[in-house]
């Protein structure tokens, strides 16, 4: 019935909270754990390995002979996801609630229109100081579409189900676009809605190093630039669209004034006059006059 993804790089120490905590899972049907290592060089997968062996059968763990990115070990493992439901949940991070899995299926069998079910979770710091957060409570109990979880950044990967049905023609796609959270939740939306259940359903981990915290404001914008082409591709309505390009419009000022502050003037002003160069919609015109109002205040701004 259900197919828990995630993947794992360099978690020896972490990833055996996380298969507990989904092994704990009380359900009235049957489910998988699918884990999709990208060539780690700690025991990782030898840490699976013993799991695997004390519960033959339920464990899948697929290996790499060479570093695959993010992407494309995403896309490797819920390729290799069985159910009619897929759950998941990074590596590093667990599940607090023994019902999650049955709650969240037995909603969305109720409700075939839906696609998608969340849920909210609180903090572990890297010491294992328990943070508690409530910044996602005013959606408890409610329905959600494409362009509010765009908006709002409703779910979040480790409390969210699919329909497989509804993403399976992203994943299995002869040429798959772009992978990133955003970009799976928005093509599954496109045809379904999203629910937020009203708990709190796991913990989050805080990790200094992690792949995506340890990168830069400029270095995280690849994500995003790259997931906003590949919805824009996927989804063709014009509001979702209209969204997008003011969120590129926003990333596009940032990098330039990122550059600015690292005292790389030349960079930002020829991020701004590639950026008014292309075409992202009917805002455009009026993006491009911002873009040049950026570009003409750079020669005067006073860099330390």
């Amino acid at each position: 019935m259900v197919s828990i993804c995630t993947m794992t790089k360099n978690l020896e120490g972490l990833i055996g909270d996380g298969i507990k905590s989904w092994l704990a899972q009380q359900t009235s049907f049957p489910f998988e754990i699918v884990l999709s290592d990208d060539y780690s060089t700690d025991n990782t997968v030898a840490a699976v390995r013993e799991f695997s062996n004390q519960y033959p059968g339920k464990i899948k763990i697929l290996t790499a002979n060479k570093p695959l990115g993010l992407g494309k070990n995403w896309i490797k493992c819920m390729q290799n996801c069985k159910g009619k439901y897929i759950a998941f949940c990074d590596g590093d991070d667990v599940w607090t609630d023994p019902l999650k899995l049955q709650k969240q299926v037995d909603y969305m069998e109720a409700n075939p229109d839906c696609n998608m079910v969340c849920a909210d979770y609180d903090y572990l710091s890297e010491t294992g100081k328990f943070i508690k957060s409530e910044w996602k409570s005013e959606w408890y109990g409610k329905k959600f579409d494409v362009l509010e979880n765009l908006t709002n950044s409703i779910c979040t990967t480790l409390t969210t189900i699919i329909r497989t049905s509804a993403l399976a023609p992203l994943i299995f796609a002869e040429k798959p676009p772009f992978i990133w959270d955003t970009v799976l939740w928005a093509y599954t939306l496109k045809e379904g809605y999203g629910y937020f259940y009203p708990e709190k359903m796991a913990l989050r981990r805080v990790q200094a190093d992690g792949i995506y915290t340890t990168k830069s404001p400029i270095e995280k914008s690849y994500y995003d630039i790259n997931s906003i082409y590949a919805i824009k591709s996927l989804l063709k309505d014009k509001r979702i669209h209209a969204h997008l390009d003011e969120s590129l419009y926003q990333i596009n000022i940032m990098i330039a004034k990122e550059n600015f502050k690292a005292g790389k003037k030349a960079t930002g002003r020829k991020h701004l006059l590639q950026s008014a160069l292309l075409w992202n919609g009917a805002q455009a015109a009026k993006n491009n006059v911002k873009y040049l109002y950026w570009f003409l205040k750079s020669f005067a701004l006073k860099l330390a």
